[in-house]
């Protein structure tokens, strides 16, 4: 019970464990997907807000038909200056003064300056979306001012298209919408690269509709976004365009090890948005994904953001010691409480078995001590009322044992034995003192219990070692049964064997000293009815029958230290008895002659395989 109650417990504590830390990972992840919904959201609308006028001009521009005359007439210079014109202001030229000089003052124009969005990539594509190559004179024309620390801005007519780009800006030549936006990584003056949005914008012919080329803007994703979005949530992000990852807070190799997770991922399905985890510089991260530009025929475009487990890993395992610990406390006072609660079971248990044992030893005394009022409580008085029945019933048989033969008191208790009789062969010893009256006529009453008491001990032992049973004492007399209730096999010889032993047993009592006691023997066999006789209140299991009265007669014609046997015994032994014919003997109660000798020899045989014979 107790080992029962400990895997209860344990069990309880370790589930709880299990389910508070499930339900805090399930919220954990929870908030990191609203926050990274709400800075996809931030980051789609800012975005959308800066190329809103862009894209605005951009169209304004394609349908232009200063424009759409130079493209058709194929002038390079014409078609860089028509454009250059229309878009000054978003190309860094002309305009910005004036708009510089109403802002009123230096820190004004700082600020104008990095708000707004320049473009760092400009061309004009044919109708076959290839690069038109923009006139020397205009490059050297459209170098940017300086900026009011002396850094001028990168000059967006230098910027060559990459090779491998052209086959994404001839795929939109031939796609149906006039405007595209996409992600793309042109290679950088001095830095390496750089990713940049694309604004496409197809120049269309509104008379013949025919496409006449494209223009292309691309304007820097500023790294300012990403780290005020770590600063603002203490989430890291990037971009993720085709095989390459761009990010102003994840360094190169937080960026391969993000690129080998996510890529596998994203091949499954280029329209997903998923979840996993990373781990960069020893600390674990969630990482989430969503595609920018799902249906674009740019390079499929991910923003990804990483938020680190360690504050939820650290209140994880703040909340799994605290509930360790506390249920540890509970777990040692359940041990305690049910430690004293099953020894209030045990311990009157364990007395009940150690006194069951006493029980089966025959110590019919024993009893426990009722310690409660419960089922346990109940349980003892049940046993010390069962164990003083047992006493009783123990002193019960101890009495019948000393008023009847054992075996015949076995059967009676058993219930074997009931009132009525059946037809036996048995062999009936009948011993009796010679001379009894005399030698006790001026003894004390103690000192004759006593003789008589140490007589018939003895006697009755040699019955018992010789399969016999001791019917009953009369006076003097012991009266004893071979063959009844249960035979032996050998009745005849048993009950010969154990009179020629009685009269050794008391010859040697004799030559101990006191007083010298001489006893006849008598033994006859035959048929005898064997049974309880008398009432149904009280039952004596006796023999009766002509072979009783035969055997009582022969004891008495038995002389000293003699013993007598009938005609019907001796056929039975013939061969290992020796003996010594009597005169035809007239006895009372018998119209005929009998037969009798006298023993001086029994000797042994083999003992037979006896068969029980159930009693009536």
């Amino acid at each position: 019970m107790l080992a029962a109650m400990m895997i209860v417990m344990a069990g309880l504590i370790g589930s709880t464990l299990y389910v508070v830390q499930d339900r805090m990972r399930e919220t954990f992840k929870q908030l990191f997907e609203e926050k990274f919904e709400s800075d996809v959201k931030y980051f789609i609308g800012k975005q959308d807000a800066q190329l809103a006028s862009i894209r605005e001009r951009a169209l304004s521009l394609s349908t232009s038909v200063r424009l759409i005359a130079v493209m058709e007439e194929g002038d390079s210079e014409a078609i860089y200056r028509v454009a250059w014109d229309e878009l000054s202001q978003v190309l860094g030229q002309g305009g910005e003064g004036q708009q510089d000089e109403d802002m009123r003052g230096p820190a004004r124009r700082m600020l104008a300056e990095r708000t707004r969005l320049f473009a760092t990539y400009f061309r004009i594509l044919d109708e076959e979306g290839e690069e038109i190559e923009p006139p020397m004179q205009r490059r050297m024309q459209s170098r940017p001012p300086l900026r009011p620390n002396g850094r001028g801005r990168p000059d967006p007519m230098k910027r060559r298209l990459p090779e491998e780009y052209r086959e994404v800006y001839q795929s939109l030549m031939s796609a149906e919408d006039v405007q595209h936006v996409g992600y793309l990584a042109p290679p950088g003056e001095n830095s390496g690269v750089q990713l940049v949005e694309v604004v496409f914008t197809k120049v269309v012919d509104s008379f013949s509709g025919d496409v006449l080329g494209a223009i292309v803007l691309g304007f820097p994703l500023k790294n300012d976004d990403e780290i005020e979005l770590e600063k603002r949530s203490r989430i890291l992000s990037g971009m993720m365009v085709g095989d390459d990852f761009y990010s102003g807070t994840i360094d190169d190799a937080g960026a391969e090890s993000l690129l080998l997770m996510l890529r596998p991922k994203i091949a499954e399905n280029l329209s997903a948005t998923g979840m996993g985890q990373v781990q960069l510089g020893g600390e674990q991260y969630n990482v989430m994904y969503r595609r920018l530009n799902p249906g674009s025929k740019f390079p499929p475009a991910y923003h990804v953001a990483l938020y680190s487990l360690s504050k939820q890993l650290l209140a994880e395992s703040d909340l799994r010691w605290k509930i360790i610990t506390f249920g540890c406390i509970v777990l040692m006072g359940a041990l305690v409480l049910s430690i004293l609660l099953s020894h209030g079971f045990s311990g009157p248990i364990r007395e009940l078995v150690a006194a069951t044992e006493e029980i089966r030893e025959g110590h019919f005394e024993t009893r426990v001590k009722v310690r409660s009022r419960d089922e346990i409580g109940r349980l003892s008085e049940s046993f010390n009322g069962m164990a003083a029945d047992l006493e009783t019933m123990e002193k019960y048989r101890n009495v019948l044992n000393m008023v009847a033969d054992k075996e015949v008191a076995e059967q009676l208790m058993s219930g074997n034995v009931s009132l009525g009789g059946e037809m036996r062969d048995i062999s009936v010893l009948f011993c009796d003192i010679r001379g009894f009256t005399a030698l006790t006529q001026d003894m004390p009453p103690t000192e004759v219990i006593d003789l008589m008491n140490d007589h018939m001990t003895a006697l009755t032992r040699v019955v018992y070692e010789h399969d016999g049973v001791v019917d009953k004492f009369v006076g003097d007399l012991i009266m004893a049964v071979f063959g009844a209730p249960r035979s032996s096999g050998n009745d005849a010889h048993n009950a010969t064997r154990c009179a020629v032993r009685m009269i050794e047993e008391r010859d040697k009592l004799n030559e101990k000293g006191g007083h010298q006691i001489t006893v006849g023997i008598g033994v006859a066999s035959g048929p005898a009815v064997a049974g309880c006789m008398g009432s149904e209140d009280r039952l004596n299991y006796t023999v009766l029958g002509e072979r009783v009265n035969l055997a009582a007669r022969l004891c008495s014609v038995a002389d000293r230290q003699e013993v007598v046997i009938d005609q019907t015994t001796y056929e039975l032994l013939e061969g290992v008895v020796g003996v010594d014919p009597l005169p035809p003997l007239q006895v009372k109660g018998f119209s005929h002659e009998v037969n009798a000798f006298k023993v001086h020899e029994v000797r042994s045989i083999s003992k037979p395989v006896i068969e029980e014979n159930e009693t009536a």
